[in-house]
């Protein structure tokens, strides 16, 4: 099992999950204990509400029963946190629930938010997978969407990871955080690279060079990416280099679902320049296709450091305690070749001698 020396240095992680209950939030609450467990993480656990909720299987006005709602959320759902060692709060607020999801993330300043995909959820509307693919857009931090599984009874583990990233610049937020995960299972990474084929036009001179570009693009790439591997040597985490060519959704699918594996990592290094970024990102195709947990890490995400150190006061001394202190501080000088360890305070021969000088003073008065 590798280890990460980078989790050591940040501040306690924080873990955002949405929970709703359905089958789907369940899992994302198994996957949030997993982690928060090893982690030592921090959870908060968020629920939004709308106008109505199930509550005993009857629509009550949330805004009157949100004290029962609370109780429902940590008593009930929060059920797969119990035993791991994580503190762990409930916030239940009004509102969307991409929406609440972002403003709490936010707030707590998240290292990563988990959410389940296509769950419906208790209120009637408020479908869960939606809400998944807009916090892809809108989350400050990585997003590990979850599906519902297939044998819930089955341990969640991290052996086989598939990292997708959509350029030939390096995700390095991606592999740090892929070194994380590697502390708490022993992990193999699969980097995939997908080069998309780009018709050249027009028919010319220029076509000819185009065309060889093209040719080359899967070695000019692979070159690119092969610092990310290193990267991953450095923590000790095994690593295999795939570049292939065909769309990027299609080629990331086929290698996870050929190689069986426990999470699709994506590395988001540049921003969709679509008009509608969330319906035509790499991202959103990967996790809408795939129904494995995807955990999708912006590149421009950084993790918050950690917190300076309080300075430590000096205890205020009384009057005595400066005057021992400033004694200790300018012990007498011994006389050299004497015991360093000599008391300043008079011995019995100089006390007797003194004595004496008093006697025969008094004598001659």
């Amino acid at each position: 099992m590798a280890t990460s020396p980078t989790a050591t240095t940040w501040r306690r992680q924080r873990i955002v999950v949405g929970a709703d209950g359905s089958a789907e939030a369940r899992e994302a609450l198994r996957w949030t204990a997993r982690l928060a467990g090893p982690w030592h993480a921090e959870v908060v656990v968020v629920h939004a509400v709308g106008l109505l909720e199930a509550l005993d299987g009857r629509l009550v006005a949330a805004h009157h029963e949100q004290a029962r709602i609370e109780r429902v959320v940590a008593d009930q759902w929060c059920t797969p946190l119990r035993g791991t060692g994580c503190s762990h709060r409930v916030v239940v607020r009004d509102g969307v629930p991409a929406d609440v999801l972002r403003q709490v993330a936010v707030a707590e300043a998240a290292d990563l938010v988990v959410v389940g995909s296509r769950g419906i959820g208790a209120t009637p509307g408020l479908a869960l997978g939606s809400t998944s693919l807009h916090l892809l857009q809108l989350a400050p931090c990585p997003v590990l969407v979850v599906t519902a599984p297939r044998d819930a009874t089955r341990d969640i583990t991290m052996r086989e990871i598939v990292l997708a990233v959509d350029s030939a610049t390096p995700t390095t937020r991606a592999a740090d955080l892929i070194s994380d995960l590697a502390a708490l299972d022993d992990v193999r990474v699969t980097i995939v690279h997908a080069v998309e084929e780009v018709p050249v036009f027009p028919l010319g001179p220029e076509t000819t060079i185009s065309s060889q570009g093209e040719t080359d693009a899967p070695e000019r790439d692979r070159a690119r990416l092969t610092p990310l591997t290193r990267r991953l040597d450095q923590h000790g985490i095994r690593s295999e280099l795939r570049v292939e060519r065909g769309p990027a959704p299609d080629v990331v699918v086929a290698t996870a679902t050929a190689l069986d594996a426990d999470l699709v990592v994506v590395g988001s290094a540049h921003p969709s320049h679509s008009p509608d970024p969330l319906y035509d990102s790499t991202s959103r195709q990967i996790v809408a296709r795939i129904g494995r947990p995807t955990l999708v890490v912006p590149e421009t995400w950084t993790r918050a450091p950690p917190p300076a150190p309080t300075p430590r006061k000096k205890p205020t001394m009384r009057s005595n305690d400066v005057a021992a202190e400033a004694l200790q501080a300018s012990p007498t000088s011994a006389p050299a070749g004497s015991d360093s360890t000599t008391s300043s305070a008079p011995g019995p021969a100089t006390a007797s001698a003194a004595s004496s000088r008093r006697a025969d003073e008094r004598r001659h008065r």
